[in-house]
């Protein structure tokens, strides 16, 4: 019983580890991919007007992570400011 359940553990935790690296390694080709396009700013840290940019070109989920990587907020609190932002931005078009 106790092998049973260290061999199901065992296989979780693989599993959840390979699903994280490859999290990681998703975005980091997302992120390359959008530097090379000029749509993320290129290996210097993000600015407000980057945020701007990204919102304005369709490209939420960048600028969430921009936003989080400026203002080192959580995921949840990111997504209502970059909301604020977003809405902003539509007011004055």
């Amino acid at each position: 019983m106790l092998q049973i359940f260290l061999t199901i553990f065992a296989t979780i935790l693989v599993v959840g580890l390979c699903l994280l690296l490859l999290n990681r390694t998703a975005f980091a080709w997302l992120l390359d991919q959008a530097r090379r396009k000029g749509i993320y700013p290129p290996q210097r840290k993000p600015n407000i007007e980057d945020i701007k940019r990204l919102l304005l070109s369709g490209e939420r989920a960048m600028a969430i992570r921009a936003y989080r990587a400026i203002y080192k907020l959580d995921l949840k609190q990111a997504e209502l400011e970059v909301d604020l932002l977003e809405r902003s931005l539509q007011k004055k078009i």
